[in-house]
């Protein structure tokens, strides 16, 4: 395990290298984008051709696959619901949870209908209800081993014998090429653009958030099955959302479609999605 950071630029601004951490639900809200209204909440082709990303389209075939619809399943650290509501779309019984019922719920019901959404942070407390299913997608990178391990101990006190949790918990894994990647590349390249942006006289402003932690996928495993949880299989998929990071190299594969192919080697070694089913042991 180790620690996450990110690098990002922000037009306008003179701040160099400002650090933040991501502690509060607001912080991960604001990064990843609003839960208040928008016009994107109008109507459900609106909502899904923006939120849909290729990596959440490759969590719904999988959950759709997976999942019994006579099934409950509750979803841990929801946020807006995106994959929640595309099964809720499909007659799954799904239960959303986090730590906060954002703004958007009341206005996603007017165009989803009713739907079940709780204020839970899983980390305090496991459920007297007992669940199937628990799906947790792009949440667990926040969680230190400390806390990783009281998510495992509250998700397996929650799920009903033999019940299965999917749990993905964001970004690749630790391994020597997401380090290079995440620590050294990604810096160098937000310098680079910083530096030309004020050689230009344009204002920008660069920030490091510290974002969270990366895993091996050996390392879950083990805290799991410590926790009472067995691993069962692990899906892995999409090599390019890691690549999208880097503004040169997203550039690259849009404009030079045979760079694509020489940046996809790269791809392979850094999956975005890491979905593992663990079953109540």
């Amino acid at each position: 395990m180790r620690e996450w950071t990110q690098f990002k630029l922000k037009k306008n601004g003179s701040e160099r290298f400002k650090e933040f951490k991501i502690k509060t639900f607001e912080d991960h809200e604001k990064l990843l984008g609003s839960y208040k209204y928008s016009n994107y909440f109008l109507s459900k082709k609106n909502f899904f051709k923006r939120y849909l990303s290729n990596h959440r389209k490759i969590w719904n075939r999988i959950l759709q696959k997976k999942i019994n619809k006579n099934h409950q399943t509750l979803s841990v650290g929801s946020g807006l619901g995106i994959n929640e509501l595309l099964l809720i779309k499909k007659n799954f019984k799904v239960d959303c949870s986090d730590l906060k019922i954002p703004d958007s719920y009341k206005f996603l019901r007017k165009i989803f209908g009713k739907y079940k959404y709780k204020k839970l942070d899983i980390l305090k407390k496991n459920l007297n209800k007992k669940y199937h299913n628990i799906i947790c997608l792009s949440v667990a990178y926040t969680f230190n081993k400390k806390k990783m391990n009281i998510f495992f101990k509250n998700v397996n006190k929650s799920l009903k014998k033999d019940g299965k949790l999917y749990l993905d918990i964001g970004g690749s894994s630790d391994t020597f090429s997401s380090l290079i990647y995440d620590k050294y590349y990604l810096r160098v390249e937000s310098e680079i653009i910083f530096l030309i942006y004020r050689l230009l006289n344009n204002k920008i402003s660069f920030y490091k958030y510290i974002w969270g932690f990366k895993y091996k996928n050996s390392e879950i495993i083990s805290i799991a099955e410590n926790n009472g949880l067995k691993y069962q299989e692990i899906y892995i998929d999409d090599y390019e959302n890691e690549l999208n990071r880097s503004k040169i190299i997203s550039t690259m594969i849009k404009y030079l479609p045979f760079a694509k192919y020489l940046f996809y080697l790269i791809g392979f070694k850094m999956p975005y999605v890491r979905l593992f089913e663990f079953v109540k042991a």
